[in-house]
């Protein structure tokens, strides 16, 4: 055995057994575990208390193959489980390594089950209510979950009267909504809430009209208010515009929203299409007014039904273009005011305008718009305002994969109106002489670059 008083051939710390070694304090914390390098402890076992023999450890170097020049070369692919147990392996972590692997994975584990716990069962709210300055979301118990706050008030629209500022009856575009989607497809529902802000100082002044969408939380995560300008004729519309109406796809997955918006005074329409972050894209213009967005599965895929009227041939519409088309713009006399300039080249799958009925004509109604589309399995109606929303012609259109209209209806009203009009005079026969009613004028449609006419049939009764 050595002299163990010679001083000059002891080391009596890690720090001086490293240097002699040439090493870091952790490679030959790991040598003595792995390698059997001859380390000595003070009695007690104290770890701090250790010391070696220059002597053994030139003897250990003697009996080593060549040792790896750098910490980083020795066992780049150790695993947990030879940290835990560092004799039964010459692979493992440094032990400082270990523990803050372990340490990690623990925090991402934690931080994990806390995210999905956070969003799983965290109320989420099935109500709204819109204050003045606020949007205050509430749970199934109606108890509030949380205030969003707006940046500035919304408008009174008590001090606007059940009337707008052109005079018109307000509709539901004209008051604050708001609905449940689950946008991002991992079933939590955002909100999408259309507001109205003041444009300017007076109640003369056109609103602001804006689409937010907010986590489940409150938190806004964008907002989309169009600043699209289009050009008919001499005229340009511009913002700000009224946004009518929106839908939501369907299915798994992210979704995409499409969003009517109208301009206040002349009506020019166009359809936006966002993302579920709220990137826009205008993708339908319609030299008219749009008033109901609807979107259904064909054999051709899905479709939007685009409602509304047209301004140049002066009756009520209807758009049907793939919900995935990249742009559209209603067909109109090339060169007239009524055609979009400026506007990218395209047309919808189809493109209906229906024609005016006897009483509409008889009463000079200035907008007999399609206000209302509805489904079914086996078709698709099309309600027409022909008077007012409660005298409607109604379309059945086959729901397959070239839809056209087969029939025609007129609402229960028609039939005491009629008689009205015969009675004062407006009309010279009785209504089961009706021609309208015998022989439905036919709908135009603009397919495949060029118009043509459809004939229905009708189920008109007494």
């Amino acid at each position: 055995m050595p002299d163990e008083q010679d001083g000059n051939a002891r080391l009596d710390s890690w720090k001086t057994i490293a240097a002699y070694l040439g090493r870091d304090v952790r490679t030959v914390i790991r040598w003595e575990q792995t390698r059997g390098l001859p380390i000595r402890r003070m009695p007690g076992d104290s770890r701090s208390g250790v010391y070696a023999f220059k002597s053994e450890i030139d003897g250990w170097l003697k009996g080593q193959s060549a040792l790896p020049t750098t910490e980083q070369d020795e066992n780049p692919t150790e695993t947990i489980a030879a940290v835990a147990n560092p004799h039964k392996s010459s692979r493992t972590f440094p032990r400082g390594m270990a523990v803050a692997a372990i340490s990690l994975l623990a925090v991402l584990a934690l931080g994990w089950v806390g995210y999905r716990y956070a969003h799983r069962e965290a109320p989420q709210p099935v109500g709204v209510t819109f204050t003045p300055t606020s949007l205050q979301a509430w749970d199934e118990n109606h108890h509030q979950l949380w205030e969003y706050r707006f940046p500035q008030p919304l408008i009174d629209m008590g001090k606007m009267g059940d009337l707008d500022q052109h005079g018109s009856r307000m509709g539901d575009e004209d008051i604050d909504r708001a609905s449940f989607h689950d946008l991002y497809g991992d079933g939590r529902r955002e909100i999408l809430a259309v507001v109205h802000f003041q444009r300017g100082d007076s109640l003369a002044d056109h609103a602001r009209q804006v689409l937010l969408c907010l986590s489940p939380e409150g938190k806004l995560l964008w907002r989309y208010e169009p600043q699209t300008v289009l050009t008919f004729g001499s005229r340009t519309y511009r913002a700000p515009w009224v946004l009518r109406d929106w839908i939501v796809s369907d299915g798994p997955g992210r979704k995409t929203i499409w969003v009517v918006a109208t301009d206040y005074i002349w009506g020019k329409s166009f359809i936006a299409r966002l993302d579920a972050d709220g990137h826009a894209t205008t993708q339908f213009v319609n030299s008219g007014e749009i008033a109901v967005l609807q979107r259904f599965h064909t054999p051709q895929g899905p479709m939007l039904w685009i409602g509304g009227f047209n301004d140049e041939y002066d009756t009520a519409s209807l758009a049907i273009m793939r919900d995935t088309q990249t742009y559209a713009v209603s067909p109109q006399t090339p060169g007239s005011h009524f055609a979009c300039q400026g506007c990218e080249k395209g047309d919808p799958f189809a493109y209906f305008v229906f024609p005016r009925y006897e009483m509409g004509r008889v009463l000079h109604n200035p907008n007999n718009r399609v206000f209302a589309i509805t489904s079914d399995a086996t078709q698709i109606e099309v309600r027409q305002a022909e008077i007012s929303e409660d005298d409607q012609i109604i379309y059945d259109f086959s729901n397959d994969g070239d839809p056209k209209p087969v029939r025609v209806n007129y609402s229960s009203s028609f039939w005491p109106n009629h008689f009205d009009l015969e009675r004062q005079g407006k009309v010279n026969h009785p209504l089961a002489e009706c021609p309208d009613r015998l022989h439905p004028p036919p709908v135009r449609v603009y397919q495949n670059g060029k118009w043509s006419d459809i004939a229905v049939s009708s189920t008109f009764s007494k």
